[in-house]
C-alpha cells in the first residue's frame, strides 16, 4: 500500500506479508480451477481440509497480484511486488512498483500504433475483471484471520477503478461489460466494503481513536482513505478515548471540579504559579460595551504580569481559539501559569512576525490577544453573560484566530503530500470535534493554525490543495476533507479559488451538518453557540436570560420559522407537552437527514401557530423515494412508512404553484433591462484564447518536447508552476526524492529539466570538458552587481577568481591558522562548559545554533581578521541574523527569473523589512572587506594571499566583496549543518556514539592532546563524518548546468543542448541500490575493512557516490578547512562531555525544509561532564 498519499510520519503501519503463492499469468478467471479452490464456498469461509494459511496464499494470489495482471495486461513477477523487511527478513507485498504497471497500462491503452480492436479488447478485458471484483468482494471480510490481505485487495480495486475512469471515461465504467453488470449504481459502494471497514475501525480503536468520531465519518470514507487516516494521529489524539462509545465522545470533557489538579505547566519540573487577570478591569470594559484584551509583559523583578486593555479601532489583536481540555483554561479563576503565558506571548509574537499580520497602532510593541480563559469574567453572572453575548464580535474584530491544539502542535509543517496532510490533521484534530471552536473558525477574518515548527494561514492552505494537480490523486481524500473539514468550516466550496472562503450560517441545514459529531462538556451550552452561529443575538439574549435546562427549549421557541423538514428527522427530542417535534440537540448524526427530501426554502411561520399549516397531498411522482413512502391504491395520498414528509404551505385559493425557468432565474440584465452580454463573451473570449495557449503548451511539453521520453509525474512535466511551488515550500529536496524513488535515476522536474540520483553524473557533468556550464538563470548575477566565485558563469572569470583565493585554502595555509580554529573550538568547549555547570551538570539545550557560532566565528577570524562574537556573547551577530532571514527571499528571488511576467507579484511576499536585511547583509561584508584591507598584516588569514605587498588586490573590490560575502555562509552554514545532523544521529545511535567516545577518550588525555594531525588519524571519526556527510549533504540538491550546445550523453542518455540538469545527493545518497541499509546511519560502511573484505555487508556500497564537496574545477575549496573543524568540534566535545537525546524531541531530518540551504531545526541534547 506504498502507492497511497504519503506521510511525514506514518503509524501503525498494516504490514502484509507474502504468504508464498505466485500467480501463474495463465489466466485469470480459470486460476481457482487450476489450484482447486472452490471460489464460492471460499467466501462463505470454507477452506474444506486447508488451512487460513492456504486460504490467505491463494485469495493474495488470484485477487491481487491476478488482478493486476488481468487489469493492466502486464504479467506478474511476484518479486516486484516483495520487499524483505529490515530487520527481520520477512517477505512483505509492496506496491511501490504498481505505478510502473499502470503506467505501461495507460500506454496500451493510447499508443496511437494499437488498433481500435486492440484497444477496446484490452479496455474490456480489464472491465469485465473489475466488475467481477466489486460484484465478488461485495461486503465480506476475506479470510478474516488474516484481515490484511483483503485490506490490500479492498484498497488495489479502488486504485484500479479510478486509473480505469481516468484512461477510458466515466461512460466507459458506466457501460455494462461482457458479463453483463450496471455498476453505475454499485459506483458508490466502491472501497466501502463493510468488513473490510468494520476491520480497520476495531483496530483503529484498539489504536486508542475515538469510537464516535469514527463513527461520524468512517462508514463513508472508502477503503484508501480510511486506512491513510488510521495511519495518522500522534498519541495526544489517541489518547484518553476509553470510556468513549460509538453514541458518545467524553475524551476532551472537562470535570470544573478536579480541572485545576492536574499541574498544568509547559515543561515537566517547572513550579510556576498562576497569574491573575485584572477581573475588575475586565468586568468595566465590558460593561462599557468594549472587548478586553490582555498583554503579557516581565516587570523589573522578573515576574511574570498580565495587563488588561480595551480595544480601540486600530489596535491589532489576535484571538486564541483552544480546546480547554488540553490545558489553558481555567474553571476556578481568570489565570493561566506564568510558562504558559510565556509560551503563548512567543507564540503570538512569531504568529505576527511570520504571518505578516499588520498592526496599526501606536502601541505596536505589545502583543494584544484575547482568550476566554483571561477575559471573559468567571463572575458575576451578569457580566459573564454580557461577555458571551459579545465572543462573536471578539472573534471578528480579532486580525486573526489562532488555533492552538495538543495533536496539531506535535505535527510537523514539512510533510511530504505538502497540503494535504496538514488538512488531514486539522480534520481529525480534537480542536475540530469541540462546538465552541466551530464559531472560533467561522467568525475568524484570518484562521491559523500552530504546528510544531510554525504557523499556518487556513484559507492559504486549502486554496494551495486545491489548486494543486497533486490533489487530484487523492480523490477519496478529498472527498473525506470536504464532508469533514471544509464544510464544517463553513467554506465554501465552490468559491475554493476566490476571496471569501468561510461563509456564515444563515440556515439550520448547515448549522446541522457543522455540529454533525461534534461534543461539548456542558450539554446547555450549545444552545448559546448555535444562537451565535446563526447571528440571532435576540435569541442568544432570551437562552442566557432562562434556566440552563431550558435553554434548548428556549432555543427553538424564539426562532420566527423552522425548516418543513425538522420534524420529521430522526434523532432525539426534547420531551415536554407541545415541543416534542423539536430535537434536543444538533450534534445527532447526519444519518437523520439521509434520504429524507429537504426544500430548506419552504418554511412555516412561528411555531405557535405551526397548527395552521397542513400537509398537502402529492401526486405519485419519481422525486418521492418509495423507500419513504407507498401510495394508497385510488388516490393521490402518501402513507408514511419512515419520516419523509415534503412540508408545503397549503395556498388559500388552492392555485397551482408559480415556477420560475433556470433562464429567468440566472439571466442578467441593466437597469434597463437589457442583457449583459458583451462583456461576457469577451472574458469568455479571453478565457477560451488562454486556455487554450495554455493546453497547447502542455500537450507539447508531454508528447512533443524533445525531453518527453524521460520519465516524469505528467503535473511537473507540463510545466514549470509544481517545481516552483515546492521550491517555495521549502519542500523541494524531498519532493524531488519521492520522485526518484518512483522513477528511476533520471527524473523529469520540469519542461526543460532533468534531476539525476546518479553517481555518473559526477563525472559526466561535473569533470566534463568542455564544461557543463552554470546555468545564469540561477546563477547569474543581479544587474549591476559584480561577479563572485560562486556567480561568475564565465569558466576563465571563474578560474581567475578561485587561483586568487586559491592559497589561503591549501593544507599548508591551514596548519598555519590552527591556533585560530583552536581558539575558537576551545571557546565552544568552555562558554558549555558554563552551563552545564550553572544547570548542576544536567543540560539540556538547543546544540545547533552552537554550531553555527562556532564556525561562523572560525570564518570571521579567517576571513576578515576578527570574529563575528557569537561565542563571546553566546548569540548570534545581527548580520547572521539578517542572513538566516534572507534565505527564504533567495527563493523567491530564483522563482520570478523562470516567470519574469510574475516578478512584481512574486516580490511582493518578500517584505519591505527583508529586502532591507538583504542590503544590509551586503553592507556589512562591504564593511568588513574594508576594515581587513586598511590593517596592517598581523598574521596570514585568507585575505592576505588576495593582497600584494603594496596592498593592491588581485580581484577588483566589487568580486572581493561579492565572493566574500559568498564565503561566509559557505564556509560556516553548511559545516553547521553537517555537525547538527551527524551529532543528532549519534544521539540516536547510543551504541555508535559510545564506540567513537571510546576511540576519542582511548586517543586523548585532554583537550591539549587534540590537534589536527591527531585527529586525522580517527578511523572512527572519519567514519562518523563521512556518514554524517551522507545522510546529511551540506548541499542536499546541486543547482542546475545547462548541457552544451549540440547535445551530450549524461548517464546512458542522449539530453539536447540547453536542457537543465541538477544532480541530487540527497536522493542519490539514499538509494538503496546504491547503499545497503541506505537511510540507516551505519558509520562502519566507511571503515577500511568494509571496501576490502567481499563478505562485508556494504562491500558494493557506491561510495565513490558520495561528493559533498562536489567534484571538477568548481569543487569546494574550503574541504580542508571543512573537515579540521568537524573533526576538531566533535573530538572535543566528546572528549568533555556525555551526550544522549532527549525523549520526545528527536529531530528527523527527512523533514527538514530546503530553501537553497537546509533549514534546521533544533537539536535539543542532553550533556553532563565526562
Amino acid at each position: 500500500m506504498d502507492n497511497l498519499l504519503p506521510l511525514s510520519t506514518p503509524h501503525h503501519l498494516l504490514e502484509v506479508p507474502f504468504f508464498g503463492d505466485a500467480y501463474d499469468n495463465l489466466g485469470f478467471f480459470t486460476y481457482p480451477d487450476r489450484r482447486g479452490w472452490d471460489p464460492r464456498r471460499l467466501q462463505h469461509g470454507d477452506y474444506g481440509q486447508r488451512s487460513s494459511m492456504d486460504a490467505a496464499s491463494f485469495t493474495q494470489a488470484w485477487l491481487f497480484f491476478g488482478t493486476i495482471g488481468e487489469v493492466t495486461g502486464v504479467p506478474v513477477r511476484g518479486t516486484n511486488f516483495i520487499r524483505v523487511s529490515e530487520p527481520d527478513g520477512r517477505l512483505l507485498v509492496t506496491t511501490q512498483r504498481l505505478q510502473f504497471y499502470l503506467e505501461i497500462w495507460r500506454a496500451k491503452a493510447t499508443r496511437a500504433s494499437r488498433s481500435a480492436s486492440q484497444k477496446r479488447a484490452t479496455r474490456e478485458r480489464a472491465k469485465v475483471c473489475l466488475d467481477f471484483m466489486m460484484e465478488w468482494t461485495g461486503s465480506v471480510l476475506l479470510v478474516p484471520e488474516h484481515p490484511e490481505v483483503a485490506v490490500s485487495i479492498e484498497i488495489l480495486l479502488v486504485t484500479l477503478v479510478d486509473t480505469f475512469k481516468e484512461i477510458y471515461g466515466l461512460e466507459a465504467w458506466e457501460a455494462p461489460s461482457d458479463l453483463g453488470n450496471d455498476v453505475k449504481n454499485r459506483d458508490l459502494e466502491l472501497g466501502l466494503n463493510h468488513g473490510v471497514h468494520k476491520y480497520l475501525k476495531a483496530r483503529m480503536v484498539a489504536q486508542g481513536w475515538c469510537p464516535y468520531r469514527l463513527e461520524s465519518f468512517a462508514d463513508v470514507v472508502p477503503t484508501d482513505a480510511l486506512y491513510t487516516l488510521s495511519l495518522m494521529g500522534t498519541k495526544e489524539l489517541r489518547s484518553g478515548h476509553n470510556s468513549c462509545t460509538e453514541d458518545s465522545c467524553v475524551g476532551n470533557h472537562v470535570d470544573e471540579k478536579t480541572y485545576n489538579e492536574t499541574p498544568r505547566h509547559v515543561k515537566a519540573g517547572c513550579k510556576c504559579g498562576f497569574v491573575m487577570a485584572d477581573v475588575e478591569k475586565a468586568i468595566s470594559i465590558i460593561e462599557q460595551g468594549q472587548i478586553p484584551l490582555a498583554t503579557v509583559f516581565v516587570d523589573s523583578e522578573k515576574q511574570v504580569c498580565l495587563k488588561i486593555t480595551p480595544y480601540r479601532p486600530g489596535l491589532t489583536y489576535i484571538a486564541i481559539s483552544h480546546v480547554w481540555a488540553h490545558g489553558l483554561g481555567n474553571p476556578d479563576e481568570n489565570a493561566l501559569r506564568s510558562c504558559q503565558l510565556l509560551e503563548l506571548d512567543l507564540l503570538l509574537t512569531r504568529t505576527y512576525n511570520d504571518q505578516n499580520i499588520g498592526d496599526t497602532s501606536t502601541d505596536a510593541k505589545n502583543v494584544y490577544f484575547w482568550i476566554d480563559t483571561l477575559c471573559l469574567p468567571l463572575r458575576p453572572s451578569h457580566c459573564r453573560k454580557a461577555g458571551i453575548k459579545q465572543m462573536r464580535r471578539c472573534y471578528e474584530a480579532a486580525a486573526a484566530v489562532l488555533v492552538l491544539d495538543k495533536h496539531l502542535r506535535r505535527c510537523t509543517l514539512y510533510t511530504p503530500s505538502i497540503t494535504t496532510e496538514l488538512l488531514l490533521q486539522i480534520a481529525i484534530s480534537d480542536w475540530r470535534f469541540r462546538v465552541w471552536t466551530l464559531q472560533e473558525a467561522i467568525f475568524a477574518k484570518r484562521l491559523i493554525f500552530q504546528f510544531i515548527d510554525g504557523q499556518v494561514d487556513a484559507d492559504e492552505l486549502i486554496v494551495a490543495h486545491y489548486s494543486s494537480p497533486a490533489s487530484e490523486n487523492f480523490a477519496h481524500i478529498n472527498q473525506f476533507l470536504t464532508i469533514n473539514l471544509l464544510f464544517n468550516l463553513g467554506v465554501d466550496i465552490s468559491a475554493v479559488k476566490g476571496e471569501e472562503l468561510r461563509v456564515r450560517h444563515s440556515s439550520l441545514l448547515s448549522l446541522f451538518f457543522s455540529l454533525q459529531g461534534r461534543t461539548i462538556s456542558k450539554p446547555e451550552d450549545e444552545p448559546l453557540c448555535s444562537a451565535s452561529l446563526l447571528g440571532q443575538d435576540h435569541v442568544l439574549g432570551a437562552i442566557l436570560d432562562c434556566r440552563e435546562e431550558d435553554r434548548m427549549k428556549e432555543f427553538w421557541r424564539t426562532q420566527a420559522r423552522v425548516p418543513a423538514w425538522l420534524p420529521f428527522i430522526d434523532g432525539p427530542k426534547i420531551e415536554e407537552t407541545g415541543y416534542t417535534w423539536a430535537p434536543s440537540t444538533l450534534m445527532y448524526k447526519v444519518q437523520s437527514l439521509g434520504g429524507t427530501p429537504i426544500v430548506s426554502d419552504d418554511l412555516y411561520g412561528p411555531t405557535e401557530s405551526a397548527i395552521k399549516y397542513k400537509l398537502q397531498s402529492l401526486p405519485r411522482t419519481p422525486v418521492v423515494s418509495q423507500d419513504l413512502a407507498e401510495f394508497e391504491p385510488g388516490g393521490p395520498w402518501l402513507r408514511i412508512t419512515k419520516p419523509g414528509f415534503l412540508l408545503l404551505k397549503q395556498k388559500e385559493d388552492n392555485g397551482p404553484s408559480v415556477t420560475a425557468t433556470m433562464d429567468s432565474v440566472f439571466r442578467i440584465t441593466d437597469d434597463r433591462g437589457h442583457s449583459k452580454m458583451l462583456i461576457t463573451t469577451i472574458i469568455s473570449a479571453l478565457a477560451v484564447a488562454s486556455s487554450m495557449y495554455m493546453l497547447i503548451t502542455v500537450i507539447y511539453n508531454l508528447y512533443v518536447h524533445p525531453l518527453a521520453h524521460i520519465p516524469g509525474p505528467r503535473g511537473w512535466s507540463a510545466t514549470r508552476l509544481r517545481f516552483i511551488w515546492a521550491l517555495l515550500r521549502g519542500t523541494i529536496v524531498h519532493d524531488f526524492d519521492q520522485l526518484h524513488r518512483r522513477y528511476g535515476p533520471l527524473v523529469r522536474t520540469a519542461p526543460d529539466e532533468i534531476s539525476i540520483a546518479d553517481g555518473h553524473g559526477w563525472i559526466d557533468i561535473y569533470s566534463a570538458n568542455p564544461q557543463f556550464l552554470k546555468d545564469p538563470t540561477w546563477w547569474k548575477s543581479q544587474p549591476g552587481h559584480p561577479d563572485s566565485l560562486l556567480s561568475a558563469i564565465d569558466p576563465d572569470k571563474h578560474a581567475n577568481i578561485r587561483r586568487a583565493l586559491a592559497p589561503g585554502f591549501t593544507p599548508r595555509a591551514l596548519k598555519a591558522q590552527e591556533h585560530l580554529v583552536q581558539r575558537y573550538v576551545n571557546l565552544l568547549v568552555q562558554r558549555l562548559r558554563e552551563q552545564v555547570v550553572e544547570n548542576g551538570n544536567l543540560l539540556e539545550i538547543d546544540i545547533a545554533p552552537w554550531f553555527n557560532y562556532t564556525t561562523f566565528d572560525i570564518f570571521g577570524e579567517l576571513g576578515f581578521g576578527e570574529s563575528f562574537d557569537c561565542l563571546q556573547h553566546s548569540r548570534y551577530h545581527p548580520w547572521i541574523a539578517l542572513l538566516f532571514n534572507s534565505v527564504k527571499a533567495a527563493s523567491i528571488v530564483a522563482a520570478t527569473r523562470f516567470y519574469p511576467w510574475l516578478k512584481s507579484l512574486l516580490m511582493k511576499c518578500i517584505p519591505q523589512s527583508l529586502r532591507k536585511m538583504q542590503m544590509d547583509h551586503y553592507n556589512q561584508i562591504v564593511d568588513k572587506v574594508q576594515r581587513r584591507l586598511s590593517w596592517e598584516l598581523q598574521q596570514p588569514d585568507l585575505m592576505s594571499h588576495v593582497i600584494d605587498d603594496n596592498g593592491k588586490t588581485a580581484l577588483p573590490l566589487g568580486e572581493l566583496n561579492a565572493t566574500f560575502m559568498i564565503l561566509t555562509t559557505a564556509g560556516s552554514e553548511t559545516t553547521a549543518t553537517v555537525l547538527t545532523g551527524t551529532l543528532n544521529y549519534l544521539v540516536q545511535n547510543p551504541e555508535k556514539l559510545a564506540t567513537l567516545v571510546e576511540e576519542v577518550r582511548g586517543a586523548f588525555k585532554s583537550e591539549l592532546d587534540v590537534s589536527m594531525d591527531a585527529v586525522r588519524n580517527l578511523q572512527y571519526l572519519n567514519a562518523v563524518i563521512n556518514e554524517g556527510l551522507r545522510l546529511c549533504p551540506p548541499v542536499p540538491w546541486m543547482l542546475p548546468r545547462l548541457v552544451p550546445p549540440g547535445g551530450r550523453t549524461v548517464c546512458g542518455v542522449w539530453l539536447p543542448g540547453g536542457t537543465r540538469l541538477s544532480l541530487q545527493p540527497y536522493s542519490l545518497y539514499r538509494n538503496a541500490q546504491k547503499f545497503h541499509l541506505a537511510t540507516t546511519f551505519i558509520p562502519e560502511r566507511w571503515l577500511p575493512a568494509a571496501s576490502r573484505d567481499p563478505d562485508s555487508l556494504f562491500f558494493q556500497d557506491e561510495r565513490s557516490a558520495v561528493q559533498p564537496f562536489s567534484t571538477g574545477p568548481r569543487s569546494c575549496m574550503g574541504i580542508h578547512i571543512a573537515w579540521a573543524e568537524m573533526r576538531l568540534i566533535l573530538a572535543k566535545l566528546l572528549l568533555v562531555f556525555d551526550f544522549e537525546a532527549v525523549q520526545g524531541k528527536e529531530l528527523r531530518w527527512e523533514d527538514l525544509r530546503t530553501f537553497l540551504l537546509v533549514e534546521k531545526r533544533p537539536l535539543d541534547v542532553r550533556m553532563r561532564l565526562a
